[in-house]
């Protein structure tokens, strides 16, 4: 970790490995659904882009039959390749009981000192009868990996597919929200900001009416009235990708 800023994946045996981390990407399925509508939301593409993707290592089945107990979640691996079979059963656990899938990665994620690692669910994909959970890991001294988890929603059975992305991350600076003080204020008291804000707010109105052609504001980070200033803009997120 010889740069400023470095993120690195040491993987328990680097010539097998089982999870593999990918750059994101925009395309969602229900996305496509909208007839591309929702690609020119520039802040979803962004959160698409944002952070890493892991892919699931092989297919496994996870059912819950509703109760409290770890025994009560069975993971059930699907054909593992031979020379996965010994490895297959690490891939999960159950922490927490109470339906909560943990997922093992065979990685653990160093980071300069001060920051962490914000590990989430995939943005914007939605996910079926399983919710996932956020964790905020302390990966500048932290020698181990982390579980990743999620909660089923109900009782019942899910498959995951081999290379499907299973949760993303990226790094976040310890104590950078902390920094920040607090205010509240009302809109009426910048009126410069409120004249912004009522001719945007009359623009929006028209476009959702169909009285006028969508014409990408946000995306040049532009008011009907002004085009803005804006350190590092972004349309998607454009990040390094893990060389193996």
């Amino acid at each position: 970790m010889d740069s400023e800023k470095t993120i690195e994946l040491r993987y328990f045996d680097k010539e097998n490995k089982l999870f593999k981390v990918v750059n994101p990407k925009v395309k969602r399925t229900w996305m496509d659904d909208t007839q591309n509508n929702a690609y020119r939301c520039t802040p979803l593409n962004v959160a698409n882009t944002y952070g890493w993707y892991v892919l699931c290592p092989m297919d496994f089945t996870a059912e819950w039959n509703g109760g409290p107990l770890h025994s009560d979640l069975i993971v059930t691996v699907i054909n593992p390749p031979e020379s996965k079979k010994e490895d297959s059963h690490r891939i999960t656990a159950t922490n927490f009981g109470h339906g909560i899938l943990s997922l093992v990665p065979d990685f653990i994620v160093k980071t300069n000192p001060g920051v962490s690692t914000y590990v989430r669910g995939v943005p914007n994909l939605i996910a079926n009868g399983i919710q996932p959970l956020d964790g905020v890991v302390e990966t500048d001294w932290l020698p181990f990996t982390f579980t990743y988890n999620f909660k089923f929603i109900k009782p019942g059975k899910i498959k995951f597919e081999k290379d499907q992305p299973l949760f993303s991350f990226f790094p976040v600076e310890r104590g950078y929200v902390e920094q920040f003080d607090t205010l509240v204020s009302g809109v009426e008291d910048y009126p410069e900001f409120k004249k912004e804000y009522e001719k945007y707010s009359n623009h929006r109105g028209m476009q959702q009416a169909g009285m006028t052609e969508e014409d990408g504001h946000y995306g040049r980070a532009e008011s009907p009235i002004k085009k803005h200033d804006v350190v590092n803009h972004l349309k998607t997120s454009k990040i390094k990708e893990f060389k193996y």
